[in-house]
């Protein structure tokens, strides 16, 4: 183990027996040393992590002075913030004085959970409370677990949680069926529901021109390793139009994902985007081929390795019986497919686009979801 790597360990065991003294002794000759991870590589955790799931607020102020964030990202631990820490170890102090210094009530939007995900999981109450008070996104999806904070507080018999998370008016997605026939445009639920897989009662509303346009994810044959994030209200509109985008499993989809600047905004964004323009009365058709000069598209910050994204007349359920149901008065289904920057060539010309397109039709998930790199 280096000089380094021995100090900042040393630093760590100081911080979590709450002695000041000690760690101010090991950084005060090296101020240098307290803004590695623990481990003195990239992407992990930081001393501000462990002081705040320590409840040590002596040391997270130290460490603040020395110039340590207090709302750093650990990219290679499912991108946990000091304020997720504080929030699973049941550390009201830290989480209050987090929440002072301006540490994001939801983490980062990358992360696999936020704060309040973290401490429904764990039983505490009083944290859960108080991040609830300062705003978290009360039905936040757990990105491995696709469950919400109502999910993991009712998996974990946590029930003044529940209690909590229900007069908050949380959601649960857990044996949770959806009454399509009392829903906006629910004939289109209930075929995506039925075709592809069932739909999440989380709804990501947007006004998008003074119309209502909700973000809506379907669970790809019920399996998780693909999900549908899809349009839900340019049906109103003719040409009827649903607009989709099949993703991997791990993306994150979140309210504060749809705010991010992000790349992980990207599917969210593209699919308000293209609403607007549907909106204000044009037309989304098969063929399109967006890049990242298009109107439409180059405002965003688009996956690393992605190139264009092309709009497909998908067949349902290619790989399985269709739907008996019909939706009444038709509505076109659109699916936005990526293509890779390596593969620009293949929708090069006309008629090579046109195969692609005719290709992409009846492609199994795997060939037309975009991968989440992290």
């Amino acid at each position: 183990m280096s000089n380094a790597a021995t100090a900042v360990w040393n630093a760590r065991v100081a911080i979590e027996q709450h002695d000041l003294g000690q760690l101010q002794s090991i950084l005060a000759p090296q101020p240098e040393l307290a803004t590695l991870s623990i481990n003195t590589e990239p992407g992990y955790r930081s001393l501000m992590h462990i002081a705040a799931a320590s409840g040590n607020l002596e040391a997270c102020m130290y460490l603040r002075e020395l110039g340590v964030a207090v709302d750093e990202a650990a990219r290679r631990e499912a991108r946990t913030t000091p304020l997720s820490e504080a929030a699973a170890s049941g550390q009201l102090g830290s989480v209050t004085w987090l929440l002072q210094q301006g540490a994001r009530v939801d983490g980062a939007p990358e992360a696999v959970a936020n704060p309040l995900l973290n401490a429904v999981r764990f039983g505490h109450l009083n944290v859960a409370a108080q991040l609830l008070q300062a705003g978290a996104d009360i039905n936040r999806l757990h990105a491995n677990l696709h469950q919400t904070p109502l999910d993991l507080a009712k998996v974990w018999k946590h029930v003044e949680l529940q209690q909590l998370l229900q007069r908050s008016g949380a959601q649960a997605t857990l044996d949770t069926p959806i009454d399509w026939s009392t829903q906006r445009l629910g004939a289109i639920g209930h075929y995506v529901s039925q075709t592809v897989g069932p739909v999440l009662p989380i709804a990501y509303c947007h006004d998008v021109q003074g119309h209502a346009v909700q973000l809506r994810l379907a669970n790809v044959e019920n399996k998780w390793r693909y999900k549908l994030l899809f349009t839900l209200g340019l049906a109103d509109f003719k040409p009827r139009t649903e607009l989709f985008f099949c993703l991997t499993d791990n993306w994150p989809v979140s309210a504060s994902a749809a705010l991010s600047d992000a790349p992980l905004s990207f599917p969210m964004k593209l699919l308000l985007s293209l609403a607007g323009h549907v909106v204000g009365g044009a037309s989304i058709e098969e063929g399109l081929v967006l890049t990242t000069q298009s109107e439409l598209a180059s405002t965003l910050a688009w996956p690393k390795g992605i190139g264009a994204v092309v709009v497909v007349d998908y067949v349902w359920n290619p790989q399985g019986a269709a739907d008996s149901q019909a939706i009444s008065d038709p509505v076109k289904l659109l699916m936005l497919v990526p293509v890779a920057d390596t593969k620009l060539d293949s929708i090069a010309t006309p008629a090579k686009l046109a195969k692609f397109v005719e290709k992409k039709r009846t492609a199994r998930w795997n060939a037309i979801a975009l991968p989440y790199e992290y």
